[in-house]
């Protein structure tokens, strides 16, 4: 699996399927508009299917969202979380059992700290 910023707030991401009895297999790229500098990828509930987690490319000092999209997975819904700050980066947190857990830092213009946010 590979991701990249391809183009200006614009995020390529290419699957590859791989089996130990075939070679691998890259699926056609999948292009995912409004995305910011802070982005992940993990199968973060375990079915297969990578989701991307992304911050969108907002302004300075705007509202934030967190999205999350599943790659090659137009049956599920993507999921957003609206933020009144920026959001300064993005972190995957695998606890051994059970999904991967999505956290968010937060930071309001002009503020000396950052607060973290769990997204369920």
């Amino acid at each position: 699996m590979s991701a990249h910023l391809s183009v200006k707030d614009k995020l390529e991401v290419q699957v590859e399927s791989c089996r130990p009895d075939a070679p691998c297999q890259a699926a056609a790229p999948q292009t995912i508009a409004g995305v910011g500098v802070a982005f992940a990828i993990a199968d973060l509930d375990r079915d297969g299917r990578p989701e991307v987690v992304f911050a969108e490319a907002g302004a300075p000092g705007d509202e934030d969202a967190v999205r999350v999209v599943t790659i090659g997975g137009a049956d599920k819904p993507a999921t957003k979380k609206t933020f009144k700050a920026g959001v300064a980066g993005i972190a995957l947190v695998d606890p051994g059992s059970g999904p991967v857990q999505v956290i968010a830092a937060v930071r309001f213009v002009g503020a000396t700290r950052v607060d973290l946010w769990r997204l369920d």
